[in-house]
């Protein structure tokens, strides 16, 4: 009874850690990107205005872009207490740092 438990114990954690795996593997090159750095024009508008919205009291001295149209990521480097923000094409901020 011992054997035949064990047995199904080791094939359930098998079929659940092999597409696990998979998943695990595609996730870590996507989270290598690429930035360019791109003048305030190539930035789109709404992240410019979701910049000066939330971070009303700092000034920008650098844009980056990672990726193009829709996907494009903006990392903003400022000056003042937020050094860093990273901002979706329609202006949504996801990440930002000290």
């Amino acid at each position: 009874m011992r054997s035949l438990t064990r047995a199904v114990l080791v094939a359930v954690a098998v079929a659940f850690a092999v597409p696990a795996a998979s998943v695990f593997a595609q996730k870590a090159p996507a989270a290598v990107v690429s930035w360019t750095v791109v003048t305030m024009k190539d930035v789109p508008l709404k992240v410019r205005d979701a910049q000066r919205r939330v971070f009303p009291r700092t000034k920008v001295t650098k844009y980056e872009q990672a990726g193009t149209g829709a996907t494009a990521l903006y990392r903003l480097t400022m000056t003042g207490k937020r050094k860093d923000a990273t901002f979706t094409a329609v202006g949504k901020v996801i990440e930002t740092t000290k």
